[in-house]
């Protein structure tokens, strides 16, 4: 026959939701950090937001020491749902050379903001400056000139003049039908 767990009185009981209480705001703490730093565009903010994953695990672990009747739940601490790597490097596209010859020397912030709403890689975008399928003319406009490299999986728009990567799109279908 099975016994029953002794209810804690009142006090006592207010003490532990008190406690788990606690512990769930750490571990919110901890998911809202590791998430900025997958976000992050720049490896200086990364590590700014790891160094603060690692200060909350600390007081998580000092926490369930104080509190033993607590238990960790690692699961409770992931985050979920990032196909993306957030993290990419963009300023590594500079003094790559497009295939007519144009070095990159400008990443602009437009363009890193862009590359990851709209979860365009590194790699596709080096690729579509070295390997295109289809290369655009350069339209000069009042704001300076652009020209348009076309990828399999990346459409890139640079201003020739100064070799500055302006935007980015995902390639649509229209084009990749092309490349087949």
């Amino acid at each position: 026959m099975t016994t029953l767990p002794t209810i804690p009185d009142e006090k006592k009981a207010l003490e532990y939701y008190e406690a788990e209480q606690r512990q769930r705001y750490i571990e919110r703490q901890i998911r809202k950090y590791k998430r900025l730093a997958e976000g992050s565009i720049d490896e200086e903010n990364r590590k700014k937001y790891n160094a603060k994953v690692r200060e909350w695990q600390k007081i998580m672990r000092d926490f369930l020491e104080e509190n033993p009747q607590l238990r960790r739940a690692y699961w409770r601490e992931k985050t979920r749902g990032i196909s993306f790597d957030y993290g990419q490097n963009y300023d590594e596209l500079i003094g790559v050379f497009t295939k007519d010859n144009i070095k990159i020397t400008s990443v602009s912030h437009h363009m890193k903001l862009r590359a990851v709403e709209r979860e365009v890689s590194f790699r596709d975008i080096e690729d579509a400056l070295q390997n295109p399928i289809k290369i655009g003319r350069i339209k000069v406009r009042d704001n300076g000139s652009s020209k348009e490299y076309i990828g399999e999986n990346a459409r890139v728009i640079i201003n020739p003049d100064t070799g500055n990567i302006i935007t980015v799109w995902e390639t649509g279908t229209k084009y990749r039908k092309v490349k087949r």
